[in-house]
């Protein structure tokens, strides 16, 4: 109705017109979980863009741009020298390439035709980097905070224990060629780990502390047996 007569009809039944307003929506694959074919009618009456899922270069370049500000951001709460002051642009163009390499490796290796959840965009890639604006690096350092998300973002969507191993195995190699080491896999990043470890929440948790930076809680690491210990008290 809004596409073909420019207004809808209400619970009244009466006829409310729509004017000066455009509707710009973008689609997964049908082949999506939750996804349905358009039909014809409706497709016939819009404008339809296909947009290519963009190179490595630029997938590349996408991803350094968010990392500049995430690890901008991070830098203010924790020291990591690889990504300290001048060597940040640096940093952050060697970790895009690690990132998009990680996530080739993942979109390949699991696939829609297994699981249907088993969907994964540059969307994704973008989501990484973004995400590690919530971390404070001052014990992890940037890899483990990078390797803690990565496992969230994509292991976490696997359903079989074999899959999770071996996107282990892809995080490891994907980070490991880059940087020589992978961060251990045995630390979590909690809110509340100032307080289960009985520390002063430090203030940088309180205000951000670049401009435009999030103001939410950040995420701590803490070891996993001192957050069992401290969960089960």
């Amino acid at each position: 109705q809004l596409l073909a007569f420019g207004g809808f009809y209400d619970e009244t039944l009466e006829f409310l017109r729509v004017e000066r307003v455009q509707i710009v929506a973008s689609v997964s694959p049908q082949n999506a979980l939750g996804r349905h074919s358009l039909s014809g009618r409706f497709t016939a009456a819009v404008r339809t863009l296909f947009v290519a899922d963009p190179s490595a270069d630029e997938l590349r370049a996408v991803a350094g741009r968010c990392l500049r500000r995430s690890l901008a951001a991070t830098s203010a709460r924790g020291h990591d020298p690889a990504f300290a002051g001048a060597a940040l642009a640096a940093g952050a163009d060697r970790l895009a390439s690690s990132m998009v390499r990680v996530w080739s490796e993942v979109r390949e290796r699991f696939q829609a035709s297994e699981h249907r959840h088993y969907v994964f965009s540059p969307r994704d890639v973008v989501q990484w980097a973004a995400g590690l604006e919530s971390y404070s690096t001052a014990d992890g350092g940037v890899l483990g905070a990078v390797a803690y998300e990565g496992r969230r973002l994509f292991r976490d969507k696997l359903v079989s224990a074999d899959e999770r191993m071996s996107f282990d195995g892809v995080l490891s190699s994907g980070l490991r060629e880059e940087w020589g080491a992978l961060p251990s896999s045995t630390r979590l990043y909690s809110a509340a780990a100032p307080v289960l470890l009985g520390l002063a929440v430090p203030d940088s948790d309180q205000q951000g502390t670049v401009p435009g930076s999030r103001m939410w809680p950040q995420l701590h690491s803490i070891a996993r047996a001192d957050f069992e210990t401290a969960a089960k008290r």
